[in-house]
């Protein structure tokens, strides 16, 4: 398959001193593609300072969190295990899922019933939905502020995100 230019628009840069080019193509199974040309030194240079920003906030946020989940393994997910592991399907996602969009009730039992075993099951679930768990399931203050930073450092690239909006690429990295 190849891609065919169906449209192709210039017009003036953020600052005005140069141009974007815009590109559009598309291919024989109807998928269309955009790609925009910076030919402007100026907002090319704010483009790369937008994206090393938004990657090095998310780079930390994910360090954060990577953080939180090994101190919540290391103290939490005893107890976490042995608080689930003698009840019922139907009591334990009540406890931890009750009132949230996923999973649901018939999306735990399949997705249990299809793993190794519930414990297994339990401890991917410990570590999926530990941010959505903290508060609800599992108390502890040290994972509850590392994830609390961890949200800080992602709002953080929300902020420059929409700062630099005009500069950033509009590819699905940077377009949420």
């Amino acid at each position: 398959m190849s891609w065919e230019v169906t449209s192709r628009n210039e017009g003036p840069c953020r600052c005005g001193k140069g141009t974007v080019v815009t590109t559009t193509e598309a291919d024989d199974w109807n998928r269309t593609r955009t790609v925009s040309d910076l030919k402007c030194p100026a907002c090319y240079a704010k483009q790369l300072q937008a994206v090393s920003l938004v990657a090095t906030h998310k780079r930390e946020a994910d360090r954060i969190k990577g953080e939180a989940l090994d101190e919540a393994k290391k103290h939490c997910l005893p107890p976490f295990l042995a608080r689930f592991l003698a009840k019922p399907k139907k009591q334990i996602w009540e406890e931890m899922y009750r009132g949230c969009p996923y999973p649901s009730l018939g999306t735990f039992y399949a997705h249990a019933r299809y793993s190794k075993s519930l414990e297994a099951y339990l401890i991917k679930c410990f570590e999926r939905d530990l941010e959505q768990l903290v508060p609800r399931v599992i108390k502890n203050a040290k994972v509850e502020a590392l994830l609390k930073r961890a949200m800080a450092e992602r709002t953080l690239a929300g902020k420059v995100r929409k700062e630099y909006s005009a500069y950033l690429p509009d590819d699905d990295e940077f377009s949420h």
